[in-house]
């Protein structure tokens, strides 16, 4: 008993005195500020859990992206990847622990006596042995504590790498949706074209066989018509190559999605409010990565400091060794070992110091690397906040124009059936109104888009969340 004591009184003792090597980095004063996006004091916001795709408001969106989240094969990936990563930070951390290992065995040898006596002989021997082993690295400059801070910050660091690439998985899933759903819309809208255009083409046609137009109207519409026929196979053909890009996503050879009436989603899609804060954007994956590399290298300065100094090592044995078998629980049997180790490099040609070295240099260029991220997050908002307000007034001012172009066709309309304007300029003025309801489309998911980007650019949805402090250490 009194030499378990011992040991335990050495291993609390020499625990006490150990201390950290890391360096202290103040993660805030390496963060580039902003105060926010548009105008109002900055506000501390905490990110939770958001569905932010929930936010267009339609049920087919909403269902599409749960089958991404399902059946995608790549989501799929980056959950077991977090999963593997998770796992080697347990194994990083069971160093900390002591190392028990328990053994049995038996072996037999022959000895040849000639080598030490004259008449030779042999002398044979069996041994048995029922062992417990222990070892324990008394962690008194916190090296193994800062590999297992290491592999702790290292796992986050993937975690938040894993969790951009699902983000970025779920924003082009919504993106593709969306064209999809402006590409089916604009395929009917366009085939209505085609139809107006054969009939002002045979309109135009019997005009010509009766001597009233030239053959250069004639071959005008033909150009038209030939050209509107291009443009609807180039859009199947787009179609076409969106669907595979879906299939793709959900990992799936059938295609079974509704597409969705994105100018409803615009319409009830709320407005981005001025004066988004900026610290929004400390709850993307990819500054969070950043931020965890930092601590992850941080505590990799701090072992390979360590390493310079002595490691202490504590072994111990207990259990049982006979030649004789039925004597191998018995308490005569009984063998045990205790020791204690030091071992402190020398002469290495500075290995362990140059490794030091290239520890702070790493973690230099970590700082360095998570500044750049920041100041490229706020430059993305900033663009695409710019993108939204343009898009914006070009709606507006492309609503105005269709309302008009709608008045334009009405009277034209009205005129025909009066009798007062002819039948092709009708279909003119009905073309032109159409033309101007798929570029009313186009705008409208320029700015869906933009608002997918924006929540991907935001770290996911641009709601206000608790008014937590974000973990800046």
């Amino acid at each position: 008993m009194r030499k378990f004591s011992f040991l335990i009184a050495i291993v609390l003792t020499i625990t006490t005195l150990s201390c950290n090597l890391s360096p202290k980095i103040d993660i805030k004063e390496n963060t580039p500020q902003k105060k926010n996006f548009g105008g109002v004091e900055e506000k501390n916001t905490k990110l939770s859990e958001i569905k932010w795709w929930e936010e267009f408001g339609d049920k087919n969106l909403n269902k599409f992206v749960n089958k991404v989240i399902s059946n995608s094969l790549d989501f799929q990936n980056s959950t077991l990847t977090i999963e593997k990563f998770k796992l080697l930070y347990k194994i990083s951390k069971s160093n900390l622990w002591p190392n028990v290992s328990f053994s049995t065995g038996a072996s037999r040898n022959k000895t040849n006596l000639k080598t030490f006596l004259p008449q030779g002989g042999s002398f044979k021997n069996t041994n048995y042995s029922l062992m417990f082993n222990a070892s324990y690295e008394i962690d008194i400059f916190e090296k193994l504590t800062n590999e297992e801070r290491q592999g702790f910050y290292t796992f986050l660091n993937m975690e938040e790498t894993q969790n951009s690439i699902k983000l970025s998985i779920i924003s082009n899933a919504v993106s593709l949706f969306l064209r999809y759903s402006e590409i089916s819309k604009e395929i009917e809208l366009t085939e209505k074209l085609l139809t107006i255009k054969k009939l002002e083409f045979n309109s135009m046609k019997s005009r010509y066989l009766e001597g009233i137009i030239t053959s250069d109207i004639l071959l005008s519409t033909t150009t038209s018509l030939k050209q509107i026929e291009n443009t609807l196979a180039q859009l199947k053909q787009t179609k076409a190559e969106i669907e595979k890009m879906i299939k793709n996503v959900l990992s799936e050879t059938e295609l079974n999605i509704n597409p969705t009436d994105f100018a409803k989603i615009s319409r009830n899609l709320p407005p981005v409010k001025p004066g988004l804060p900026s610290e929004l954007l400390l709850r993307r994956p990819d500054i969070k990565a950043a931020y965890y590399d930092i601590k992850a290298r941080t505590a990799g300065v701090g072992s390979a400091k360590a390493n310079l100094f002595p490691s202490i090592k504590l072994t111990a044995s207990d259990g049982f060794s006979t030649t004789e078998l039925s004597m191998l629980l018995n308490q005569k049997s009984n063998v045990w070992n205790f020791g204690i180790s030091i071992f402190q490099p020398i002469f290495n040609r500075g290995a362990l110091k140059n490794q030091l070295n290239i520890s702070r240099k790493e973690l230099e260029i970590s700082i360095n690397n998570y500044k750049k991220t920041v100041i490229n997050a706020f430059s993305e908002v900033d663009l695409l906040l710019e993108q939204y307000k343009l898009l914006q007034n070009q709606i507006k001012n492309q609503r105005l124009i269709l309302k008009n172009q709608k008045s334009v066709e009405k009277k034209k309309f009205k005129d025909y059936l009066s009798g007062n304007e002819s039948y092709e300029n009708y279909l003119i003025e009905k073309e032109k109104l159409i033309n101007q309801q798929i570029a009313l489309n186009k705008l409208i998911l320029g700015y869906l888009t933009n608002r997918v980007s924006l929540y991907k650019a935001l770290g996911g949805g641009i709601e206000e969340i608790n008014k937590t402090n974000i973990e800046v250490k």
